[in-house]
């Protein structure tokens, strides 16, 4: 059987979900929070400065529906809080310097951080700097939504340094848990749909019935989103930073090991068999449509983002019984050191949380000018996210407002989790640098095989992916095998037990 190209790096727009290091199943807190913010009277007008990055690669050519926004937006803070909001967006291609050069100068606010770990405007390091402010008490006076998250939500407690707390996270937890979508018609008459075992049968007993369906996957599709999938199904996870090495830490039997040797082979092999049998060489948007395709399967995120904008489907998360990793880097907005201003920055943070109303203008922009409403769900036209914060009780408004979305939803959110060893790195930038600094070094050769497999994700495309993926397995199966010795250098610095 043939194996696809899933190979295994984190994407970077993500929230973290700090937990626990093992894969003990955990429910979801529910929010108590109210979603109406209560205007503040007592306030005196000021003005704010915040930092952004452009909000499209079209930002330029989009300044006019962006200005739309910001206007209808300072028609809010100014009711609501009393407070004039000034944008300042940086450049993407120097936003490690500009964020930096915006908080160090005292020209903004608050500002946006990117904070990958990777890199050095991530949280730990900003906060060992002194670049960014610990509102940890100014919340409790003056951010009564926001301080109530930080009691109850479990992944806010990653902006947590020390006593601290430095950051409000922008995005929703971001997995490649999968999701599969059903359409109504499709028999699934005693199947219980759980896993990718149960819509193969699900395939095949259509095909006896003499009612044979297609079924579409980005994850078989997508090498770049897939590994995470198949790993997490086996409790594994990536080297945290390193996009490309192909190391994996086995949570359950203590130890790192090669994607080639990895007991994920055999579910990818599996999946390619059906994919060959039944798969639909298309796109998402045209599988939606495609009266031929009975099955989609992506991942949660996706599905989120890009609904389905009609009730002719049966949504169903898959593994529900496992944690999936989240991805390294979590997007926050901070209060800059220099501000004069931090307690009006904390109030509006907390308004843009917990305002419903508020909350989606920022997140995606004004209705019936950026988007519309078909079937009851809206459509994104032009979406510009201004300034999103997270808030799990406010659900994107491209979600139709259903029970099995819910229930998917709240599934997924306590299906995630963040192992242990990157909550280490996360918290403490010393050993974050020892830890970058030590597998980058010779000694580990861990570039042989990044070279190795990025000239794969180069070459892969829809005719030769499969027939790549091989070519890399066996290459990958000459290099030096130093699984032992990495886990002897991660031991070594503390980073794992």
């Amino acid at each position: 059987m043939r194996r696809c190209g899933f190979i295994l790096f984190f994407i970077s727009l993500c929230l973290v979900i700090t937990g626990c290091s093992d894969q003990t199943k955990r429910p979801v807190v529910e929010m108590d929070i109210p979603m109406t913010y209560k205007e503040r009277t007592d306030l005196e007008y000021q003005e704010l400065n915040v930092a952004l990055p452009p909000l499209s690669a079209s930002h330029e050519d989009n300044m006019d529906h962006i200005n739309l926004i910001i206007e209808e937006l300072n028609k809010m803070t100014m009711e609501k809080i009393n407070t004039k909001v000034v944008f300042t967006f940086m450049s993407r291609g120097h936003l490690v310097y500009e964020t930096l050069m915006q908080l160090s100068s005292g020209d903004s606010d608050i500002v946006y951080c990117g904070n990958h770990l990777a890199e050095d405007t991530n949280l730990p390091y900003l906060v060992s700097q002194g670049h960014v402010k610990d509102f940890s008490q100014m919340m409790k006076l003056h951010a009564p939504s926001l301080n109530e998250a930080f009691q109850t939500v479990e992944f806010f407690d990653l902006m947590k340094i020390g006593d601290g707390i430095y950051g409000v996270p922008l995005y929703m937890p971001y997995t490649n848990m999968p999701v599969a979508m059903i359409k109504k018609g499709v028999s699934t008459e005693g199947v219980k749909i759980e896993t990718f075992d149960d819509i193969y049968t699900i395939l095949i007993n259509n095909n006896l019935q003499e009612n044979k369906v297609l079924f579409y996957s980005d994850i078989g599709c997508m090498p770049i989103r897939s590994a995470d999938v198949f790993s997490s199904i086996h409790d594994y996870y990536e080297l945290p930073l390193f996009s490309r090495s192909g190391y994996l830490c086995d949570t359950k039997n203590d130890r790192i090991v090669r994607i080639e040797d990895s007991e994920m082979m055999d579910d990818i092999d599996l999946f390619l068999y059906y994919y060959d049998q039944y798969g639909a060489d298309t796109n998402y948007e045209n599988a939606l449509n495609n009266t031929d395709i009975g099955i989609i399967i992506t991942t949660f995120t996706e599905f989120y983002r890009y609904p389905s904008g009609d009730d002719s489907f049966d949504y169903y998360l898959l593994y529900k019984d496992k944690k999936f990793n989240v991805f390294t880097n979590v997007p926050v907005y901070v209060i800059s050191s220099s501000s004069l201003k931090s307690e009006r920055a904390i109030i509006l943070l907390d308004f843009l949380f917990s305002d419903r109303e508020a909350n989606i203008l920022a997140s995606w922009g004004i209705e019936n000018q950026n988007d519309r409403y078909e079937n009851g769900a809206r459509i994104n036209m032009n979406i510009f996210s201004l300034m999103s914060i997270y808030n799990p009780q406010v659900i994107a408004p491209t979600r139709m407002n259903t029970e099995d979305f819910y229930d998917i939803y709240h599934g997924y959110l306590s299906g995630t989790y963040v192992p242990e060893m990157l909550s280490k790195l996360y918290k403490d930038y010393d050993l974050t640098k020892e830890y970058r600094s030590g597998l980058r070094s010779d000694e580990y050769s861990l570039k042989e095989r990044e070279d190795l497999i990025l000239k794969y994700i180069m070459a892969i495309g829809k005719e030769e992916k499969y027939k790549k993926f091989e070519e890399m397995i066996h290459d990958l199966n000459k290099t030096t095998d130093l699984s032992e010795k990495i886990k002897g250098f991660l031991e070594s610095i503390g980073a794992v037990h």
